[in-house]
């Protein structure tokens, strides 16, 4: 979510060579690579080039690579010669089969003279080769993917050469030189997988991506790039089986991974989202059905006014149950549950004025176990148990908010969190000791109403309410709260 270059922009590449926009089948031969960027920096294979064949990346079968060196050497050079810049950058995604040639350049212009990225003589060390520099180099290994970021800076006379370890997510090293820098003058093909004349230094290797821009970029940009082709690279989370108790992440299927770290989150013990009734704006809400899996649906009791569907003040595209319009509503689980000793509720709200006393968001039994609820005549949320009136942070009217209110049974800690979604900061951090919700209990859980006080009521939109029946940590708390409040916010 934003409206600045700075969020939602990156330097735009002077070449972009992307195996996915290659559309023969696998085991095809590889004639011609497209440029993506727009430039047309299109490259083909030459007359003294084997030719490469397209294949699928042997660490994610769903990634498409070209296939250089498959039985001697092979490449594919620019169609044009190009003015050869004296700052560039090149970041790609590569996975070494096995040891072709000697040096085994990614690409080069010109041996010795202006650049190359190329392993050292008879090592596995990638080095940002520039004249005759065998500095940067850093280490790589066999059938392994990475993306390398290599660079020049013709200003700063300095060279890097950093690698990124896809499957490990850490970085196998970043290097960085003294260089005389790339001579100016030059006009250049570029040759991918093979020197540009010796044909026997030659790369045998799987490339995903390679792209090149004609100047210099920061470590910043560099960084970005590098994460977001890794990304790219691994394997889309929706494959990925999560443990019990864990579910994918909503967006899986555009998120890369194959661990729960990476692709997984804590199931809630109930899910109720306003984007699954069906019915039209401004129809009654009888019943919201949970989104968990485990039907802890909620409907309208006899004692409940009905509260009606609307569209988010904040966003219209946004669906909300609107809670209060002209006194008391409620909605109650169909069941009474156990009452865990621990719990986590995190949801979307926002309040259209002051309720009746107390104003509770969610609540079982009155002061015996746990309501996040205001406190008696202010706009302080309270993550109320027994009779706790703290930890307690304020809100203000007319404003969408994430709470996370949360109880620690074991650490007897009492937490109340609260996002302001519009200004995009935490309004507010408390925890505070707590005796902590009894055990024992088997209670009806009761939405934007206490149990049985009747004027004990809230004025509400609320777009989500989640529980968990445990307690999340902080980390799994403000993975969640920034989940919710990306949904909340208008496209």
């Amino acid at each position: 979510q934003g409206s600045d270059d700075a969020t939602c922009c990156q330097p735009a590449p002077w070449l972009f060579l992307d195996a996915r926009s290659i559309t023969s089948s696998s085991g095809s031969d590889v004639s011609e690579w497209k440029d993506s960027s727009g430039r047309s920096n299109n490259f083909a294979v030459a007359s003294d080039c084997g030719t490469p064949k397209l294949g699928m990346a042997s660490w994610n079968s769903a990634l498409p690579v070209v296939r250089f060196g498959i039985s001697g050497q092979t490449c594919l050079k620019s169609e044009v010669a190009h003015s050869v810049p004296t700052s560039a950058t090149f970041v790609g995604v590569v996975s070494w089969r096995g040891d072709g040639g000697n040096w085994e350049p990614i690409a080069a212009v010109s041996h010795d003279r202006y650049w190359t990225v190329r392993m050292v003589y008879n090592t596995r060390e990638l080095n940002m080769h520039v004249r005759n520099e065998q500095v940067p180099r850093v280490g790589v290994e066999l059938s392994k993917p990475y993306v390398f970021a290599a660079r020049v800076d013709g200003t700063g006379k300095k060279s890097y050469m950093w690698i990124y370890d896809i499957e490990e997510g850490v970085w196998t090293g970043k290097q960085v030189y003294n260089t005389e820098g790339i001579p100016s003058g030059g006009k250049e093909v570029i040759t991918l997988a093979r020197a540009s004349a010796k044909t026997w230094e030659w790369a045998q290797m799987d490339m995903a991506i390679f792209s090149m821009w004609d100047k210099f970029l920061d470590d910043s940009a560099v960084t970005h790039l590098v994460v977001q082709y890794a990304a790219t690279a691994q394997q889309a989370c929706s494959s990925h089986q999560c443990a019990s108790g864990f579910q994918l992440l909503p967006d899986a299927g555009s998120i890369r991974g194959s661990d729960d770290a990476t692709c997984c989150q804590p199931a809630p013990w109930l899910f109720l989202d306003a984007r699954s009734i069906t019915s039209s704006s401004g129809s009654d809400v009888s019943e919201w059905k949970d989104s968990s899996g485990r039907s802890n649906n909620f409907a309208v009791a006899s004692d409940c006014g009905t509260p009606k569907l609307g569209m988010a003040s904040w966003n219209s595209a946004l669906p909300v149950v609107r809670f209060g319009i002209s006194g008391q509503t409620c909605l109650k689980s169909e069941v009474a549950h156990s009452v865990p000793t621990s719990a986590t509720f995190v949801g979307v709200v926002s309040w259209r004025g002051d309720g009746g006393n107390w104003e509770p968001i969610a609540a079982v039994s009155h002061d015996r176990y746990w309501t996040v609820r205001m406190v008696y005549n202010t706009r302080e949320l309270n993550m109320h148990v027994r009779n706790e009136q703290v930890p307690r942070v304020g809100v203000e009217l007319s404003k969408p908010y994430v709470f996370a209110a949360r109880v620690d049974g074991t650490g007897k800690k009492s937490y109340m969190w609260i996002y302001d979604i519009e200004e995009g900061v935490w309004t507010g951090k408390q925890v505070y000791n707590t005796e902590g919700i009894p055990s024992g209990g088997k209670e009806v859980i009761t939405l934007a109403r206490a149990s049985a006080k009747t004027w004990e009521w809230a004025q509400m939109d609320m777009a989500i309410f989640s529980m968990w029946d445990k307690f999340l940590d902080d980390a799994a708390v403000t993975h969640f709260v920034m989940q919710y409040a990306a949904i909340a916010q208008r496209e």
